[in-house]
């Protein structure tokens, strides 16, 4: 489990840092964090359930 966390982590740096902000969110949702309130701002935005 440590691993894949180090994996999502690394992906996420990997990313971040090549200018992917949407990266954030998607590791957010995976975990769960703020699933909601995610929700709420694709659909305040007008994006899909992606």
């Amino acid at each position: 489990m440590l691993l894949q966390l180090q994996g999502h982590l690394t992906e996420l740096g990997v990313r971040w840092y090549a200018g992917d902000t949407a990266v954030v969110d998607e590791l957010l949702q995976l975990y769960c964090v703020e699933k909601d309130r995610s929700a709420a701002l694709r659909a305040s935005k007008g994006e899909g359930n992606g």
